[in-house]
C-alpha cells in the first residue's frame, strides 16, 4: 500500500497514464498539448486520491527505485458513499473547477453517476483506476497490482468479485488474460464503456 505522502507521485502516474483515457478526453475536450493535459488530470487525481484517503480506502501501488511506478484506486464496498466534511467537500468541488472547468466537472459528475448505476448489487472491490507510468510500462506492474488485487478476494469472502470499468477494447483483452469476465457495454457522453469481472475462484 502506497503512504500519504506519495499521493503526489501517484496522482502524476496516473496523470501520464490516462492523458488519452476516452471518458477524460470528454472531461477535457479542448486541451491537446499533453504536457497539459498530463499537469491537469494529475489535479484531477490528486483529489480522488484525497477523497480515497478521506473515506478509508487504501491506496496500491508499486515502487521502484524510491518512486511511484504502478497505481491502483479500489473502493472495497459497494456505491461507496464517503462521508466528506462539507467544507472539504466544497473546496474538491471548487479546484476541481479550477483544473477542468465547470463544463468538465459537471460533466465528470455525470460520467461518474451513469457508470455508478451499473455496478453489481452484491458487495465486490471496485478497481476505479489503474495505471502504470509510461516510462515502466512492459515490466508487468500492471499484472501485478491485479495479481495482489485478486488475492485480497480470498481475505474479503463477502467480495463476489473485482469489478472495474474500460473504455478501450484494447484493455478489454488485457483484463481477459488476466481473468476478467466481459458482462456487457454501457455509454454515456458518448463514450463506451465495457463491464467486467474478475469472479471469486
Amino acid at each position: 500500500m502506497l503512504e500519504p505522502d506519495q499521493d503526489s507521485q501517484a496522482a502524476r502516474v496516473l496523470g501520464r497514464a490516462f492523458i488519452s483515457d476516452p471518458p477524460l478526453k470528454v472531461v477535457l475536450p479542448d486541451v491537446a498539448d499533453p504536457v497539459e493535459r498530463a499537469r491537469i488530470l494529475s489535479v484531477v487525481f490528486t483529489l480522488a486520491l484525497k477523497r480515497q484517503r478521506l473515506s478509508g480506502q487504501p491506496l496500491f501501488g508499486i515502487i521502484r527505485e524510491g518512486k511511484v511506478a504502478a497505481v491502483a484506486i479500489t473502493e472495497g464496498a459497494p456505491r461507496l458513499s464517503p462521508k466528506i466534511p462539507l467544507l472539504e467537500g466544497l473546496g474538491m468541488f471548487f479546484r476541481m473547477v479550477s483544473a477542468v472547468g465547470l463544463g468538465g466537472t459537471l460533466r465528470a459528475i455525470r460520467f461518474a453517476q451513469d457508470t455508478g448505476k451499473n455496478r453489481p448489487r452484491q458487495p465486490h472491490l471496485y478497481l476505479s483506476a489503474i495505471g502504470v507510468a509510461p516510462e515502466q510500462q512492459g515490466r508487468h506492474y500492471g499484472i501485478a497490482l491485479l495479481d495482489y488485487l485478486r488475492a485480497l478476494l480470498n481475505v474479503h469472502s463477502e467480495w463476489v468479485g473485482i469489478y472495474l470499468e474500460t473504455a478501450g477494447e484494447a484493455t478489454v483483452g488485457y483484463y481477459k488474460q488476466a481473468g476478467y469476465q466481459l458482462l456487457g457495454e454501457t455509454r454515456s457522453l458518448g463514450v463506451t464503456m465495457w463491464r467486467m469481472m474478475q469472479p471469486r475462484a
